[in-house]
């Protein structure tokens, strides 16, 4: 039942399945792995399979951002002013470089309040967590809300 009514042998095949499901204009989802993340040769494919252009698809690492205000002005200058097409915006963190807990749920929240703020606009979120096989003071919860 999992492998053959879940898509989850690969991100590309997932986001393919989910995106054809009937929803709500914006989205959002959290994916967590212990594979390494994606790069932009990964995100070109991903566009490609998806058939959609490769600027309609952002990659974002959390670590690249000093501030809340730094991350949500890549956000909206990613989503503001532009057709209502689909776009993805994929951000991602790796848990063994020490994300806290505190700048995952800011980013979440963030992003989920100005996906709000837009209307009519077709915005797919994915959150990509990196866990780390090996136990740490750490726990993932995931987002909660």
């Amino acid at each position: 039942m999992y492998f053959q009514q879940q898509h989850h042998h690969s991100l590309q095949g997932f986001l393919e399945y989910y995106l054809k499901m009937p929803q709500e204009s914006s989205r959002f989802l959290e994916v967590t792995t212990f594979s390494g993340l994606l790069t932009r040769s990964d995100v070109r494919t991903v566009a490609h399979v998806l058939g959609l252009q490769s600027d309609k698809l952002l990659l974002l690492s959390l670590h690249q951002f000093d501030t809340e205000a730094s991350f949500y002005s890549k956000i909206r200058s990613f989503l503001q002013d532009v057709e209502p097409s689909l776009h993805i915006l994929i951000v991602q963190m790796d848990l063994e470089e020490h994300c806290s807990d505190e700048l995952i749920a800011s980013a979440k929240y963030c992003t989920m309040n100005y996906l709000m703020s837009l209307d009519h606009h077709s915005c797919c979120t994915v959150f990509i967590a990196k866990l780390s096989r090996i136990p740490s003071g750490s726990q993932y919860i995931g987002f909660q809300g």
